[in-house]
């Protein structure tokens, strides 16, 4: 499964804006989205001032059993 999110905005409406999109996500993807969450959220707080883009991907591969076997999650951030 996968998910990405990209948004542009202050500090705060970024933070809202990856909090929010845990609401449209299911099943696997949203257990992957919510696994990396407080972590995109982390590195979006280091930003103090201005304008943060954000964009953020994921996935990741179950075994037959529901293990995960693969996760991966690549996050970029600029002012």
């Amino acid at each position: 499964m996968s998910w990405s999110i990209n948004k542009s905005g202050t500090v705060e409406e970024v933070v809202m804006a990856l909090k929010e999109q845990s609401e449209y996500l299911s099943d696997q993807s949203k257990e992957e989205y919510d696994a990396a969450l407080p972590h995109m959220i982390a590195l979006v707080e280091q930003n103090i001032i201005g304008t943060v883009n954000l964009f953020a991907c994921g996935h990741g591969v179950k075994d037959s059993e529901g293990n995960f076997v693969d996760r991966s999650c690549s996050v970029s951030i600029a002012r």
